[in-house]
């Protein structure tokens, strides 16, 4: 929330009402109808030098959920190119799609996290 209260938003948008509009709320500064001063509060995303180490134990999980997403990702695939011929008569195609779209999300989540992990020392 902004320092001096809710951010106006333009006519006719609501805080949900697409990832362009969440984008350009978090790209554009603050505007706000009433003077007050700006504080700077600090990084709001954690940064990745603040992560503290993770047991081995923790990494060895990380390393097993991405290979069993990566394996979702191949059966995904195959079932997508077997469902391709009911595309247009059923919404089997498109859930499976949308499966196939978290899975690469979770890759790419997992993916980083398995890349800026630092081990904890014994």
């Amino acid at each position: 929330m902004h320092p001096c209260g809710p951010t106006p938003r333009p006519s006719g948008t609501s805080s949900g009402s697409s990832s362009r509009t969440r984008i350009g709320t978090i790209a554009s500064p603050p505007r706000s109808r009433t003077p007050c001063e700006l504080v700077d509060a600090g990084p709001r995303v954690p940064l990745l030098k603040a992560w503290k180490p993770v047991e081995p134990e923790v990494r060895e999980a990380t390393e097993e959920f991405l290979r069993l997403e990566k394996e979702d990702a191949r059966e995904l695939k195959r079932l997508a190119k077997e469902l391709r011929d009911a595309k247009d008569t059923t919404i089997w195609h498109l859930l499976v799609t949308l499966m196939e779209a978290d899975t690469a999300k979770h890759i790419h989540i997992l993916t980083f996290l398995r890349d800026h992990q630092r081990t904890a020392q014994a």
